[in-house]
């Protein structure tokens, strides 16, 4: 991108940057956001019942599906998953 006598404005979904090996990645819109983002599961317990918890092989909790009023939740496999109840 050229700007001559102009303001630098740009969209935020717009990525931005990273050129050959300049130590600079991309910014901006889906690239960097995935660059500078950890997923991870989120649950908010909005009922007195305790969620199901299955143990994974290497011992840590992994939470494989909850039920919280009635809507059932899945844990996301990649990337993140908004839900809306």
């Amino acid at each position: 991108m050229v700007w001559v006598n102009e303001i630098h404005t740009q969209g935020v979904d717009i990525p931005f940057g990273g050129h050959k090996q300049s130590g600079l990645g991309t910014e901006h819109g889906a690239e960097g956001r995935q660059l500078f983002t950890n997923p991870k599961t989120v649950l908010i317990r909005k009922s007195v019942r305790q969620p199901r918890v299955a143990a994974s092989e290497g011992g840590e909790s992994v939470t494989d599906q909850v039920e919280i009023n009635s809507y059932a939740w899945s844990r996301p496999l990649s990337g993140t998953r908004h839900f809306e109840v």
